[in-house]
Formats: C-alpha cells, sequence, structure tokens
C-alpha cells in the first residue's frame, strides 16, 4: 500500500500546478489535501464532487425504480424502504461534505461515493450509498447501508439501529463499537472491537486505555456511584465500561481524532489496578491524597469523580485539574454539594448543562445563569429539564436569538402574546417551527401570517399545529372557523406534505374534493401521507382498490378506522394467503405482514377483526410474523377457546404467556401458567369448605402479589363486587386492567379515571364524560397537569374523527 504521506505530498504537487486552471475553467474545485484525513486520501474517488444542495427528492415513481436495484444489494434493506416517512433525496454520483454531516429528516441515496471530512451521524434518517464511504467518524442510530467499503479514520459506532447497518465489502476503521445490536460486513479491519453482545473485558480495558477520556463522560451514570465493600478482593474487580454513542458525537464534532498521545498506565495491568482502588471503599484521606496527585489518569480521575463518598479536599483537587472529562463527570454526580457549582460552572458550560438538572440546585444558581453576560450560559439554563413560567418567558425574551431557539426547542410552554410578538417576526425558520410547535395562543391574523410565509418548514408546522390532537378544543385565540379557513388554504399548498397535514383536518367531502383536483402524479403521493389520518370512506375504499400494498398499510395505521373497513382489509388479505399449511417465504408473507402488523398496533382492532385474524394463526403450521404480534393486543375468547389445538409451538408459548392477562382464561389455565400457589389456593378452598370459579379469582384478588391482582382486575370471570374492591388497590396497572375489562361498569371505569388521571379511550364511554372532566365540571382526585389535559383533548379529537369516519 502506498503511504499515506506520499500520497498527499502528490496530490498536493497536483493541486498547485492546476490550480489556477481549475479557476479559470469554473469546475467544481477539490477540497484542499493539505489535511485530508488518511481515510480520503486513500480513496480512489476523484472530482467534481456533488455537495448537498444538488440533490433530487424522488418522486414515488422514481423511488420504485431504484427499489429493485437497492433490494439486491442489500440483505436487510427491505424493511427501512418506506417511501412516504420521510423524504429520499438522491444524489446521482459522488457526494463530499466538507465538515460534519447530521442526516437529519432525509432519507438519502447517494449512486457513488460519499466523503465526509468529518464526522458523519444522523438523526431518524437512512443513508443507502451504492458506492464507498469515507469518514473520520461515523456514530449512527439509524440505517446504514454502504455496497462497497466503509473506511473510518477513527471510530464506526452503529448503536440502537434496529440490526440496520451493512456493509458489502471491507469495514475498514480504527475502532468499532456495536452497542445492543448487530453489524453486518463481508470483512472487519479494525485496532480495537468492542460488542456490547459478546463482551470481552480486555478489549475494554485496552480500549480505555487507549481512547480518549472525553468519549467517556456518559457512561457514567446519572446517579452517583456507589463503591464496592471491602470484602471484595481488588483482584476480582472487572471492567465493563464502553465509551458512549453521546459522547462520541460530542466529542468528535469539534476533534476528529480520538486516542491518547500514549496509552494510560506502564500496561494494562497496572491500569485495571488503579480503576480497581477507584472503584472500592477509602478513607476521607485517601481519597483526598489520591486526587491531589498531579500525574492522576484523567479517566481514573473521571472514576473517583463519580463516586458518592467524595471528600471536600478531593472533590477540590478534581475541581483544580480544570479538566473538561473530569469537571462534566462531577456534575453529573448527585452527591456534589451546592457550594462546588460557581467553580465548576465557571471552568465548563458543558458542566453547567448538567448542573442545571442537579438534585441540590438552588434557585440563587439559576438566577445567576439567567442574568450571566455570556449567553451560552443563558443557553445551559435552557437545559433544565422543568423550569419555572419566568425563566421561561425570560429566556424567550432574550436578546440572544440563539438563546430564544434553545429555550422554544426544547420546552413546550404556553408562550404569551408578548414572545409571540417578539419572535414571530424573525426570519430564523427554526425558530419559527418550535414557536408554532405547540403554541395555542396565536389570533387569526398570526395564522394567516404564517400560513403565507415562503418556508415549506413553516407552513408545514402550521399545519401541523391546527391538526395536533393535544390542543383539540383549548386553542385560545382563534376560532374553529378561522383554524378551517387556514387549513382550507394550506390544503392547496404546492407542497405534498403541507398539502397532506392539511387536509388531514378537513372533513371527508373536502378531502375528496382536494384530492379529486390534485394532479395524478401528486394525489398517490398526498394518499400516502393523508391515510393514517383519512375521514372518506370513498377514500379509503380507493386505496383498498389501489392492491398498493405499502399504501394500504399506511391506511391501516389509521386509528378511526370503522370496523366495517378494518374487517374489509383483513378479509382480503386472508383470502390473498388462504392456504394455512405451506409456509410462506418471507417475499411472499411480507404484504400480509407490512398490512396486518399496522392493523395490529396502538390496540385499535376491533375485537370481530381480531376473531378473524386469530382464526387464521392457529390453523398456520407456519404463521406469518404478524401472527406473534397477537400476544400483545387484547387476546379473544377465541385464543382460549382454540389454544390447545395451535400447531406452531412457538406461536403457542408466546400465547401461553400471555394467557394470564387474558380476560377470558379459566381457573384452569392460569393455574398451568403457574401464577398461582396452589397450596395457598387450596388452604383457601379447604377453609371455604367449596370449590367455584368465582372463589378462584376471590382468591387472586386478596393476595399481596400485585400481579394477581392484576390477574383478577382483567377477567371477566371475577365477580363484580370483587372488581369494585380491586378500584381501592394500590397496586401498580390494577387501574389499567380494570379500564380493560369488558364487563367493568362504565361508570366505575369514569370513577377510576378521576381518582388515577389515566384517560383513555373507551368506547362506551361517551365523548360528554371526558368533555367535562377538561373543563372541570367534572373534579378529578388531584388536579388536572398540563399533561392530563392533552390526554384528554387527544381522546376528544379521536372520538371526533370516528364520528367524521363513520
Amino acid at each position: 500500500m502506498i503511504h499515506k504521506n506520499f500520497v498527499s505530498f502528490s496530490l498536493r504537487l497536483i493541486n498547485s500546478l492546476f490550480a489556477l486552471i481549475l479557476l479559470l475553467l469554473a469546475l467544481v474545485p477539490l477540497a484542499s489535501t493539505a489535511q485530508t484525513s488518511s481515510a480520503t486520501s486513500n480513496a480512489t474517488t476523484t472530482g467534481p464532487f456533488l455537495s448537498l444542495k444538488d440533490g433530487k427528492v424522488l418522486n414515488r415513481k422514481e423511488f420504485d425504480a431504484l427499489k429493485p436495484k437497492i433490494t439486491k444489494l442489500f440483505e436487510f434493506v427491505k424493511d427501512d424502504l418506506f417511501f412516504n416517512k420521510r423524504p429520499w433525496v438522491y444524489y446521482k454520483g459522488n457526494l463530499k461534505i466538507n465538515g460534519n454531516f447530521l442526516n437529519s429528516h432525509k432519507n438519502i441515496i447517494v449512486e457513488g461515493d460519499l466523503i465526509v471530512e468529518g464526522l458523519y451521524y444522523d438523526k431518524s434518517s437512512v443513508l443507502i450509498v451504492l458506492g464507498n464511504m469515507y469518514a473520520h467518524n461515523v456514530v449512527t442510530e439509524f440505517p446504514l447501508y454502504v455496497t462497497g467499503n466503509l473506511n473510518a479514520t477513527g471510530i464506526v459506532y452503529p448503536y440502537f439501529n434496529d440490526f440496520g447497518f451493512e456493509v458489502g465489502k471491507q469495514l475498514n476503521t480504527k475502532v468499532l463499537i456495536v452497542s445492543d445490536r448487530t453489524a453486518y460486513y463481508k470483512t472487519l479491519k479494525a485496532e480495537i472491537k468492542l460488542f456490547s453482545e459478546d463482551y470481552s473485558e480486555e478489549a475494554n480495558l485496552e480500549a480505555a486505555r487507549r481512547l480518549l477520556p472525553e468519549l467517556y463522560v456518559r457512561s457514567f451514570s446519572e446517579e452517583s456511584i456507589l463503591p464496592e465493600e471491602t470484602g471484595q478482593a481488588i483482584s476480582e474487580y472487572e471492567f465493563y465500561g464502553v465509551p458512549h454513542a453521546d459522547s462520541v458525537i460530542a466529542y468528535t464534532k469539534k476533534n476528529s481524532n480520538v486516542f491518547r498521545d500514549k496509552p494510560a498506565s506502564a500496561s494494562a495491568t497496572i491500569f485495571k489496578k488503579e480503576l480497581a482502588i477507584a472503584s472500592h471503599l477509602s478513607t476521607k484521606n485517601q481519597l483526598a491524597k489520591i486526587t491531589a496527585n498531579p500525574n492522576l489518569d484523567i479517566y481514573i480521575a473521571m472514576n473517583y469523580a463519580s463516586r458518592n463518598d467524595l471528600p471536600d479536599q478531593a472533590v477540590m483537587n478534581l475541581i483544580q485539574k480544570k479538566n473538561e472529562a473530569v469537571l462534566q463527570v462531577l456534575a453529573h454526580n448527585q452527591s456534589l454539594k451546592l457550594k462546588f457549582f460557581d467553580e465548576i460552572s465557571a471552568l465548563s458550560i458543558n458542566a453547567t448543562e448538567d448542573l442545571v438538572n442537579h438534585l441540590n440546585i438552588k434557585n440563587s444558581f439559576l438566577e445567576g445563569l439567567l442574568h450571566h453576560s455570556n449567553p451560552l450560559y443563558r443557553i445551559a439554563l435552557t437545559k433544565k429539564s422543568e423550569l419555572d413560567s419566568k425563566y421561561l418567558e425570560a429566556l424567550a425574551l432574550d436578546t440572544s436569538p440563539e438563546v430564544r431557539k434553545s429555550v422554544l426547542a426544547i420546552h413546550q410552554f404556553e408562550t404569551s402574546q408578548k414572545v409571540i410578538d417578539s419572535n414571530i417576526g424573525t426570519k430564523d425558520d427554526a425558530l419559527l417551527v418550535d414557536l408554532i410547535a405547540y403554541n395555542k395562543n396565536f389570533s387569526f391574523l398570526h395564522y394567516e401570517q404564517l400560513a403565507s410565509n415562503s418556508s415549506t418548514k413553516v407552513r408545514k408546522a402550521v399545519a401541523k399545529n391546527l391538526t395536533e390532537p393535544s390542543l383539540f378544543l383549548r386553542y385560545k385565540k382563534s376560532t374553529d372557523t378561522e383554524r378551517l379557513s387556514i387549513l382550507r388554504k394550506l390544503s392547496l399548498d404546492p407542497d405534498v406534505e403541507v398539502k397532506a397535514m392539511a387536509l388531514s383536518g378537513l372533513t371527508a367531502k373536502e378531502q375528496e374534493r382536494v384530492l379529486g383536483s390534485t394532479s395524478a402524479s401528486n394525489q398517490t403521493a398526498v394518499l400516502e401521507l393523508l391515510a393514517p389520518n383519512l375521514k372518506s370512506k370513498k377514500l379509503a375504499q380507493q386505496i383498498i382498490e389501489s392492491n398498493n400494498d405499502e399504501l394500504i398499510s399506511y391506511l391501516a395505521e389509521n386509528n378511526w378506522l370503522s370496523e366495517d373497513v378494518q374487517n374489509q382489509i383483513v378479509q382480503i388479505y386472508l383470502k390473498k394467503f388462504s392456504n394455512l399449511k405451506e409456509k410462506l417465504s418471507e417475499s411472499q408473507a411480507q404484504p400480509i405482514n407490512l398490512v396486518l402488523t399496522a392493523l395490529l398496533a396502538d390496540n385499535k382492532t376491533y375485537p370481530s377483526v381480531l376473531e378473524k385474524l386469530s382464526n387464521y394463526c392457529f390453523g398456520h403450521l407456519y404463521p406469518p410474523s404478524f401472527c406473534y404480534q397477537l400476544q400483545n393486543e387484547k387476546l379473544t375468547s377465541l385464543i382460549i377457546k382454540k389454544y390447545a389445538s395451535i400447531q406452531n409451538k412457538a406461536l403457542k408459548e408466546l400465547m401461553y404467556e400471555g394467557i394470564r392477562n387474558q380476560a377470558y382464561a379459566s381457573q384452569a389455565e392460569l393455574i398451568k401458567t403457574d401464577l398461582v400457589d396452589t397450596a395457598a389456593y387450596n388452604k383457601f378452598v379447604k377453609k371455604l369448605s367449596k370449590k367455584t370459579e368465582s372463589d378462584f379469582w376471590i382468591f387472586l384478588s386478596e393476595q399481596e402479589d400485585g400481579l394477581n391482582k392484576e390477574t383478577a382486575a382483567i377477567n371477566v370471570n371475577t365477580p363484580i363486587e370483587t372488581l369494585k374492591k380491586l378500584e381501592q388497590s394500590t397496586h401498580l396497572f390494577v387501574s389499567d386492567e380494570l379500564l380493560d375489562n369488558p364487563i367493568v361498569p362504565a361508570d366505575l371505569k369514569k370513577k377510576i379515571m378521576t381518582k388515577t388521571k389515566e384517560f383513555v379511550y373507551i368506547r362506551e364511554i361517551e365523548s360528554d364524560f371526558y368533555l367535562n372532566v377538561l373543563n372541570g365540571n367534572i373534579k378529578t382526585k388531584r388536579p388536572l397537569e398540563e399533561t392530563d389535559k392533552e390526554d384528554l383533548s387527544g381522546i376528544l379529537m379521536q372520538i371526533h374523527m370516528i364520528k367524521q369516519f363513520e
């Protein structure tokens, strides 16, 4: 392999010779290679390069044309190729990004190489590279697919990515960390390999010796760490820590290098012993002496900073190291005393962001931040999870737009007229979007002004605000008629996302009228976005008749589909797959799984529909994967009746586990699940000198174990009087089970909701009950909080939408 320095020198020479020619010809300039990383200097990719602005947003036809090619290249990509979830942006050629690249809210396909001269990280978006990928560091929580090589100079870190990480050829990096997921690649070249599912203490120790301590900050618990008991020998110490993804992102945004200049300690053995000492009980004098050591390794110092038994002198010693990572761990330590806050805050803004959520926080510290001359400290104050309204309003009126943007982005609060007037004229789209989000205090004139904004993001935020379930019946400065007029205007918007969102708030007739006048090329795209909030049965029928599985799956997500439409969807797919004995291949089963999994989500499925699905699954020797979701639903009586006849062993085991939560389970079936202490039950029966089904459920309801009470609370065989007594139970989830029990009277369910403030939609309870609670006409045991009002508002909207659909 040619040495990277020689390649860099050669490229610099070529660049110098041809710089003038390139300028005169106005070609797309090559980025200066003077600082090119080894990953990109080893790349064979040459210019010209595309930039992010050169992407093309794909329409449905273009996306469908690309899908077959993509699915042939990757084994696991199918579940991530959904068209309407987010826009798909396509780059035909090599894409180069100078600096960090946050892939946010747009799925990306690069038909060429992708070069990132910094950190690649993502936020809710898929990346597909049909060539090679080069970056300094890669941290990905969402799916990433590369057909060629993935080369990184530092860390590649897939975490919580639902297994969507696939490299077709070689994964070439210095450090690979796979946390709670699996990464697929043909070959791997890495100096350090850390796998959470295949733990290796030696690998983790070596990584901690060689990697920068700053990458581990968030690996230390939010709670202060208890040192081990002295009875445990230091030799028994085990090291589990790996860098935390959030810390890796925070550090590598600003720094590409992730390695220490030289490893910590003389050897791994010595390093492990130092860590063990840092994790065991010590006297105050010992802690003060060790932390005063000027040569104390920073990672070891971070371990001491997390302890809950630090004397004041040890805290001061650690503060005086003036190390960012140590200060942040100290700020996390919930045993830290208030008297140290100011000193830590003065040295580190990042640590200040942790201090604002500390258990020992006082208003005096917050007031100091609110009036701090440096806006970065006022931004740190916005990171506090709960802020009094006086702080929220002051920050939303701050002279710095960055402070205002931060507080509006983090906190959902009732903005005053003063806050609206001060921010509505801003040219900053992001600030406007956050101002609009859950704001119920806009007047008609405000909405008109915002709906005419040139930014699609702003208009989309307006449409979302006007259709937000938690705001239903809670707007204060505008009328229903005024808001509908704005939605009608936005339903004609040229952007399909804005149009679809606005249409979701209009009547069925208006949805039909606007869709009828929409061009054929846009109609499908709008329908795909509108389907989960459709009100028109006519349009639902149109979707069903389209025979488009993906489009029907979007319709199946709809929370207000009527029972007859749900049954119609199920009937179509069960008829398509009527042979119950043959094993369906993955491709054959995909349509039925796609649609019926969507229908089963959110417990919105009608009992008659569940009956049909249960019947299908029980007779199927190799049931499709949607059948396994039945265990998470309200299992029907059919499951109990036909449990013995289920042929598929895995499915039978899942159903068996779910029997205790089944409203129709019998005494015998519950005893089979080993849920019941049979010796105690037999003693109970002997005392009664009789044995009836009702006695069994009474027995369960009287047990101390909460699980027994929950099981009695959900069951239809439990006597009504016993269910009424269970309403007094303090055990967690008993109230939830009573609300789910079909025989519990509506009046008792209302009583439970007003007592617990657990508001859920129940079909037999009239909308007036929820409305009266929201308006304060029916009192709850404890005053309603904002979240309770949001729940009630959402339920009322759900009832309204169901009536609209029917």
